[in-house]
């Protein structure tokens, strides 16, 4: 499958060098959730529980009206 307008840009797309990865690259763990608070702790866990541990856990909550907040608090 060709993409429209891929060969007049071709000769414009050049390729980045970018510096190698680091040994222990830092993994970010998405959690995204809306009134989930019942399950929020159990996906929290199982981040905790992996043998790696160079990670951060970014939780995005779109405004919940469940036990949320303490649950997050709690693992702080």
């Amino acid at each position: 499958m060709r993409m429209k307008g891929t060969e007049q840009n071709a000769s414009v797309l050049q390729a980045v060098p970018l510096p190698p990865l680091s040994r222990r690259p830092l993994v970010s763990v998405l959690v995204s959730n809306y009134n989930y608070g019942s399950f929020l702790m159990e996906a929290i866990e199982s981040v905790l529980q992996q043998t790696y541990d160079n990670y951060e856990v970014i939780v995005c909550d779109d405004g919940s009206t469940d036990a949320l907040t303490s649950c997050i608090l709690a693992v702080r």
